[in-house]
């Protein structure tokens, strides 16, 4: 039986995938690399993000891979026709998860795949992953501008906690945390 403190508010309705698009959870060749470099292409073109923000991306998405646990960890894809077209992670393994819950990380949608619904089936997913695995809290970092994303964290009930500047990114931004409570 399920733990009632641990039942969080409906999920949005699932907007069905475009043909030949499928789901896929956990690591395969390349997509490490994809998540990067759609990172560094979105973040370049419309933020102005250089080598250090996609250094600082390599670089901590290659220390999840490395300790990657699948009871607490999960690495979400989804794919085109077999080719990567949108990704992201929960990280509940790292050191400070069991005072500030898993982390919601790495979330990228090829621009040409953006407005399909994409976002929605990756957080559905996620939300998924983090009652199954009984997390009662998670969080994630962005910055303020990122106003689909935020409309569509916000729709997976993560609330916006905290909002500073911050210029770890490579450049001043104001960064954003949200998070997210098992009800």
């Amino acid at each position: 039986m399920t733990d009632p403190a641990l039942i969080s508010p409906a999920l949005p309705a699932l907007q069905p995938m475009p043909a030949g698009m499928t789901l896929h959870h956990g690591w395969s060749a390349g997509l490490i690399g994809w998540i990067v470099k759609q990172h560094g292409l979105y973040y370049a073109k419309h933020w102005k993000l250089g080598a250090h923000f996609e250094a600082l991306v390599a670089n901590s998405l290659g220390e999840l891979i490395l300790r990657y646990n699948p009871e607490k960890d999960c690495l979400i894809s989804l794919r085109h026709q077999g080719e990567p077209v949108a990704a992201l992670t929960i990280d509940g393994s790292h050191d400070d998860s069991a005072h500030l819950g898993a982390r919601l990380r790495f979330v990228i949608i090829d621009e040409a795949w953006q407005s399909k619904g994409l976002g929605g089936c990756l957080m559905r997913e996620a939300m998924q992953f983090l009652q199954q695995k009984r997390f009662s809290r998670a969080y994630l970092t962005t910055f303020k501008g990122l106003d689909a994303a935020r409309t569509l964290y916000e729709r997976h009930h993560f609330s916006l906690v905290e909002e500073k500047m911050d210029d770890h990114w490579g450049v001043p931004l104001s960064e954003q945390k949200f998070v997210w409570l098992a009800h």
